[in-house]
């Protein structure tokens, strides 16, 4: 693990750094490439759509619909681990 989650960073960098290039091979500065990058984001992700197994969803919509499972996970190891917390001090 320690040595292939620098690994994988590496590579995510490198191909994000290749893309960025391919996009726009004339940009010379920063910002041009930070524009790039904005555009792009704006392109896949925040305007973009996601195929799920039901059909076809907006990248928004799917970031949405992801929140509730995950937030009642959250809530209900939170509820346990008080429960547990109580229960050890009462010694139940």
């Amino acid at each position: 693990m320690a040595a292939v989650t620098p690994f994988a960073l590496w590579r995510t960098n490198e191909r994000a750094r290749r893309y960025t290039i391919s996009l726009e091979p004339h940009a010379s500065s920063e910002a041009e490439t930070a524009d790039t990058f904005e555009t792009w984001v704006n392109e896949t992700w925040v305007n973009g759509s996601l195929d799920t197994w039901t059909g076809r969803r907006q990248s928004k919509v799917a970031a949405i619909e992801i929140l509730p499972p995950l937030a009642a996970v959250a809530v209900g190891m939170t509820a346990l681990g008080i429960v547990f917390e109580i229960a050890q001090r009462n010694q139940i």
